[in-house]
């Protein structure tokens, strides 16, 4: 059972895996003088990890980073993001997200080279380095009339884009199964005008090979309407296509019928080889590459044999409840401090979720068995603050933008 806890500075991992207790753990706070630590947690340094056993004195190491290194913005990675206040594109930026200016140089790079159309993009920035920035930013600066479409794997991710698009005052819709008939005409009426006002059209890899959707897209580059064509999670084109999402493998047929359209591709790690056959697989022509480590220095492993904790549930209960951090249940908002735990199997969410609940901790179980808008409403719950802790199958909260999770 993986637990995952993310901050911008701060991340933490814990894993119930045979007869262990694995914990990734982050103590490294950009804005505080002090380093928090869990009581199980040694302190990684220069770049190893650290464990000591309960059980006696044995010490596991490992390398914390992970993935490939480089960059493609080569000399200019030193360098800080532009902050010309007369830039078109940092007025933009102020003027439709509200940012005073780029996160970081790749970032910038990235969106410069999508707003500049003479070439694809692929870009592989690790959670939090702001990826979908990248074509959110030229999407929405584009023409009245263009849209952009961009490919998500999951529900739960599309969802939590669209409401902050929305908060930015951006439209944007979305063509899936789940949809009612008249949402779904309310969407193709819109996408069928001579000047749409949806700015952003979230599909799911299956809906791409509809007719429907190809009928869409043919009218959009037939009528110069399409801006740009977007793949998120691409790592499923390569690493997870043939069993996680199938029809990732099929999305390259459509390049074709996109013309000259810029495509951008997107994931938050990527081998050498899986960056090979994403480019390959999406047919992406003369591709700009970014490119950032995902190393994370403030990460490092804690383990603990499960045969060393008397009762594994309370011993969770009350690491969770001492992540959360005192006053965790008063006046609850979208800012409260909240977590997620992750599951191998939907069995497993189920089960955690009750242990917890009786243990005084709301919790609840999501996964993709859950019936009707139970999904929806779990994840609204706990986006809200409302539940502070959800068990999850390991998709949930992929590029989930929820800066208080614990």
């Amino acid at each position: 059972m993986w637990s995952f806890i993310d901050l911008p500075t701060y991340k933490l991992c814990l894993a119930n895996c045979e007869s262990m207790r694995i914990s990734k753990i982050g103590c490294e706070f950009a804005n505080a003088s002090s380093i928090r630590t869990h009581p199980y947690a040694q302190l990684m340094q220069s770049g190893r990890v650290s464990s000591i056993m309960s059980t006696g004195k044995q010490r596991i190491s490992k390398k914390a980073s992970s993935g490939s290194s480089g960059s493609s913005s080569g000399s200019r990675r030193c360098a800080a993001p532009t902050s010309d206040p007369d830039d078109p594109v940092l007025k933009d930026l102020r003027r439709l997200f509200g940012h005073s200016g780029f996160r970081s140089v790749e970032q910038e790079d990235a969106v410069r080279a999508v707003l500049s159309g003479r070439t694809d993009v692929f870009v592989s920035m690790p959670t939090g380095a702001g990826k979908s920035l990248v074509y959110q930013l030229p999407g929405a600066s584009a023409a009245s009339g263009l849209v952009t479409v961009v490919v998500s794997p999951l529900l739960a991710l599309v969802q939590d884009q669209l409401e902050g698009l929305k908060s930015a005052g951006i439209r944007a819709e979305a063509l899936n199964s789940r949809m009612g008939v008249k949402d779904r005409k309310r969407v193709l009426a819109d996408l069928s005008c001579k000047r749409p006002d949806t700015r952003f059209l979230y599909v799911t890899p299956e809906q791409c090979a509809t007719g429907t959707f190809r009928g869409v897209l043919e009218r959009l580059v037939k009528y110069g309407k399409l801006a740009y064509f977007v793949v998120d999670e691409a790592h499923c084109v390569s690493q997870w296509g043939h069993d996680f999402r199938p029809d990732y493998l099929k999305l390259g047929k459509l390049r074709s019928l996109t013309g000259d359209c810029t495509w951008v591709a997107l994931t938050a790690t990527a081998s050498d080889a899986v960056t090979k056959d994403i480019l390959k697989q999406l047919s992406l022509k003369k591709v700009k590459r970014v490119k950032v480590p995902c190393f994370r220095k403030n990460l490092f492993y804690d383990v603990r044999f499960r045969d060393c904790i008397q009762d594994e549930f309370e011993d969770l209960k009350d690491y969770v409840v001492g992540c959360l951090g005192d006053g965790w249940e008063e006046g609850r908002t979208r800012e409260s401090g909240c977590g997620i735990i992750y599951c191998r199997t939907r069995d497993g969410t189920e089960e955690l979720a009750a242990q917890l609940r009786r243990r005084g901790v709301p919790c609840e179980a999501y996964h993709a068995g859950l019936r009707g808008n139970d999904r929806p409403r779990v994840q609204k719950e706990w986006m809200d603050g409302v539940v502070p802790i959800i068990t999850a199958t390991v998709s949930f909260g992929m590029g989930v933008d929820k800066a208080s999770v614990r």
